[in-house]
């Protein structure tokens, strides 16, 4: 490892990894990557810098972008606690009346629309 003075801003150390466990490594940021694209793609630098690197992976953020999806269309945002004063309200009600109309008159206690309100409660 890098003796205890080292202090240095290279990426590519001799010693593998230094820069993951050396306490004196600072990172040296580009510029660049503050403004519009906010990556390392298409510099004329790129090969040559010693700054920390940010490159646009199409594939990386696809991967990520499905998995977004997915994740966001997995189930009810809702607590146990809420959904249980829901079900306070609406299903003494759910009975005698429409869905349609008891979403319509608890409107401002429901905080989903009428269509999950329906999935939930038939």
């Amino acid at each position: 490892m890098c003796n205890s003075g080292c202090s240095n801003q290279y990426k590519k150390c001799r010693f593998i990894n230094c820069y993951r466990t050396c306490n004196e490594y600072l990172t040296k940021k580009c510029s660049k990557l503050n403004r519009y694209p906010y990556v390392c793609n298409g510099c004329s630098a790129a090969t040559t810098c010693t700054a920390e690197n940010n490159y646009y992976k199409a594939k990386v953020s696809d991967t990520k972008y499905k998995e977004l999806l997915v994740s966001s269309r997995e189930g009810l945002n809702i607590t146990p606690k809420k959904l249980k004063k829901i079900d306070d309200i609406i299903s003494p009600l759910i009975k005698g009346q429409l869905i349609s109309y008891i979403f319509t008159h608890h409107k401002n206690k429901i905080s989903f629309c009428e269509r999950i309100l329906r999935l939930l409660f038939l």
